[in-house]
């Protein structure tokens, strides 16, 4: 809470020169997430500029013969959306809906493979069950809503993307998997709890 993002790597205006070094290193692929906040910073105000930007981005990929792994949703949301319950909210799903729509008809021809929500599982558990992201909440009532609304979020997206782009689009979310085993081989108790939280996680 209160923290603020800096410059970091600066990739933002640097695109060019680390899409250089990408192409260096013979990578044929790239992955990247739009930020709804930059498209859409009020509710129903495009902004051109940031549109623009992003298609320099995709342009520049495509010029080195780089394909493209976008993402949707990462984590973020605009500060509209979030005032308005966030992912807690059902009706925050037909605004992303929008947000998707204008991201098909920008760029929908130059993008490979699509990520509609980033570790979903992952995002749930941080801002909702420890409260360690924002909004810090830790409640198992919120978390569920969120996980509903973010599964019907990627319906939502695939459909949406299938009936843009045809059949054979690539679509799916990026899940973050773990490994998980017991200490010992003698409790089922142990392997039975590993198996749920297994399943729960991962699948």
């Amino acid at each position: 809470k209160g923290d603020m993002s800096g410059r970091a790597a600066n990739h933002y205006e640097l695109f060019e020169k680390d899409f250089d070094l990408v192409k260096a290193l013979h990578q044929n692929a790239h992955r990247l997430s739009i930020e709804w906040a930059r498209l859409e910073p009020e509710e129903g105000m495009w902004d051109e500029d940031e549109i623009e930007h992003y298609r320099k981005v995709v342009k520049a990929l495509k010029k080195r013969r780089i394909q493209i792994m976008l993402t949707l949703n990462h984590f973020t949301l605009p500060m509209w959306v979030a005032m308005k319950g966030g992912w807690t909210n059902k009706k925050n799903v037909i605004r992303f809906k929008r947000f998707v729509e204008r991201v098909v008809h920008e760029y929908g021809n130059d993008v490979d493979f699509w990520i509609t929500v980033n570790e979903p599982i992952v995002y749930i558990t941080m801002s909702y069950l420890a409260g360690a992201w924002p909004p810090g909440k830790r409640n198992y009532f919120y978390a569920l809503k969120c996980f509903l609304n973010l599964a019907r979020a990627h319906r939502m997206a695939y459909r949406t993307l299938h009936k843009a782009l045809g059949k054979n689009v690539k679509v799916g979310i990026a899940n973050n998997v773990i490994s998980l085993m017991t200490y010992g081989t003698d409790s089922w108790i142990d392997y039975f709890y590993i198996r749920i939280i297994d399943y729960l996680w991962n699948h």
